[in-house]
């Protein structure tokens, strides 16, 4: 086996190489995504300002913390902290329900409402300039593979959960 590349006398890449390959792939992109927005914002912060833009507008431009919680997949403990943050940031508002005291909307600001769009048109020119770069056929290749790993990642997950000996 040649050290360098990992690969056998036949051309195959040694499986541990392989493993180990994948996960820094996997790490280095985790990375690259975590960095992508820009103008101030987190990740996290951006999705909940996509969600009021997108899913609040069903319930007047607002919702529920709970549902919102829901949506981006944290705990209510982790979203209330958040929101604390954003709202420090001027990005939203929060209301406690007249009707039931137990529950809060929150609402994107204008400022909020500003910085996702901002963030957006980061995205979107930074996400342009990498198709221009791997060429259109290149990244539907890559999605496609994604998709095939991301499906396969999440039945393994699924089968460890329901037997853990697996």
């Amino acid at each position: 086996m040649d050290s360098e590349t990992g690969r056998t006398a036949t051309g195959h890449i040694d499986r541990e190489q392989l493993k180990e390959e994948l996960i820094l792939s996997s790490v280095r992109m985790k990375k690259i995504v975590k960095s992508l927005l820009c103008g101030g914002i987190t990740q996290r912060e951006y999705f909940v300002l996509e969600v009021l833009n997108t899913k609040g507008l069903k319930y007047g431009s607002g919702m529920y913390v709970s549902v919102l919680a829901d949506m981006i997949h944290v705990s209510m403990p982790q979203a209330s902290r958040m929101l604390k943050n954003m709202e420090e940031k001027g990005y939203i508002r929060r209301e406690i329900d007249e009707n039931n005291r137990r529950n809060t909307f929150v609402y994107a600001t204008e400022k909020g409402k500003e910085v996702r769009i901002q963030a957006q048109q980061e995205m979107d020119a930074f996400v342009d300039s990498v198709i221009i770069r791997m060429g259109v056929d290149n990244v539907k290749k890559l999605i496609e593979l994604f998709n095939m790993s991301t499906d396969i990642m999440e039945e393994e997950l699924l089968k460890r959960k329901e037997n853990p000996n697996v």
